[in-house]
């Protein structure tokens, strides 16, 4: 069978994207950045006429993305194929114009128009997005999730007869070989958020923070042996209400060597986040047969994490998180309303199920066993493996 290569013209280090790359289908060969890796070559040979040549291209550049912020288009790059090697596809996180077939690869829709969702409110840039996508052209969109999925085809109302190029591919981790750890008098929660660099507690308010927080304080008297490590930041006001809370562990950051030694020393990962298109630290915590509490933001959560089975999909009572559609709302994501409305109204009704699907975990141990085995299951052979995976991209370019 013919050998395909994909060209990858963008630089990226997230782990779903490492993972496709370093274990690719056998009929499937990556080609990473090599444009630039000549054109580099070329600047040692030519260095001042290619200097004048690279500043001319920022300038380009800059005007470019000038205009398109104005007129609120997508981002669309230009590819032209070369004669130096040869390649099959283009796969890129954004709309290429060239000769070659190419394809989309998507955590959600946001990722077109390079996450300025306000685009997404121009019937024009739709229209565009919609152009590209279903012409031929486009080989496949890669979605990251069903919901993912959902929201290209219902926002941008593709046809019934192009539906069929709108792949899910699940991004994806090997299970790592890993010791259990041994058994003391704690039972241990983790969760874990990152720091957004515009506003300082963003993610705690998003990443559901408060929320474990309450549920800790709440369970504490009545579980003796409890102890939750928490990592992130917390805005000092509701520190104060929690520092004195016994057996919490604070880490404002850790590095991901020291999380994945973490993950083996906890009994539950905690991770009810609002806003996240896929999540994952989902995968990392199954990879480590940690049993999972979440919430049913209509994102992919509920698609990582199968109710009753590898965790539990906690149901939320907030009404501005029930999207149409499973749609990102371009005003609620870019004027921060998501996170203004954290803020303002506490998940009360999705407090009280958090607790009542915590203790569950915590008094049965062969459930927490039950639904971690489950988890790292689905990443060893199921439908989250890096073997479903391959046999998916296998069938797509087999002919």
């Amino acid at each position: 069978m013919k050998k395909i290569t994909i060209y990858v013209p963008f630089k990226s280090e997230h782990n779903a994207l490492i993972s496709l790359y370093n274990n690719p289908p056998n009929n499937i060969n990556f080609l990473l950045n090599e444009f630039k890796e000549i054109e580099g070559k070329n600047l040692e040979r030519k260095e001042n006429k290619n200097n004048f040549r690279k500043k001319i291209y920022e300038v380009f550049i800059r005007i470019y993305e000038k205009c398109i912020s104005i007129l609120n288009l997508p981002n669309i790059i230009l590819i032209l194929p070369t004669k130096k090697f040869h390649y099959d596809y283009i796969l890129s996180n954004g709309l290429i114009l060239g000769r070659k077939q190419w394809i989309l690869i998507a955590e959600f829709i946001g990722t077109v128009v390079s996450y300025k969702h306000h685009r997404l409110k121009s019937p024009l840039c739709l229209k565009i997005i919609k152009k590209f996508l279903v012409s031929k052209r486009c080989k496949y969109i890669f979605n990251w999730s069903e919901s993912s999925r959902k929201t290209f085809i219902d926002t941008l109302q593709i046809p019934e007869n192009k539906q069929h190029k709108f792949k899910v591919i699940y991004p994806t981790l090997k299970p790592i070989n890993f010791e259990k750890k041994k058994k003391d008098r704690f039972i241990r929660l983790l969760f874990v958020s990152s720091i957004n660099r515009e506003i300082k507690d963003y993610n705690f308010y998003m990443k559901g923070g408060r929320l474990v927080l309450q549920a800790y304080k709440r369970l504490k008297p009545k579980y003796k042996n409890l102890k939750l490590i928490f990592i992130g930041l917390i805005p000092p006001e509701i520190k104060k209400k929690y520092e004195n809370l016994p057996d919490v562990e604070f880490h404002l950051k850790l590095s991901h060597q020291d999380l994945f030694e973490l993950y083996k020393l906890v009994d539950i990962f905690l991770f009810p986040t609002y806003g996240d298109s896929y999540g994952f630290a989902f995968l990392e915590a199954m990879a480590h047969e940690l049993p999972i509490i979440c919430i049913n933001n209509h994102f992919s959560a509920p698609e990582l994490v199968k109710d009753n089975e590898t965790g539990f999909v906690n149901k939320t009572s907030l009404k501005f998180l029930r999207f149409p559609h499973s749609r990102y709302c371009p005003d609620w994501i870019e004027k921060r309303i998501f996170y203004q409305n954290l803020k303002k109204e506490f998940d009360i009704i999705g407090l009280k199920n958090f607790i009542e699907k915590l203790e569950k975990l915590i008094q049965d141990e062969n459930l927490r066993k039950k639904f971690g085995k489950n988890g790292r299951q689905r990443l060893i052979d199921g439908d989250l493996s890096i073997e479903y995976r391959n046999r998916k991209l296998y069938e797509m370019f087999k002919n």
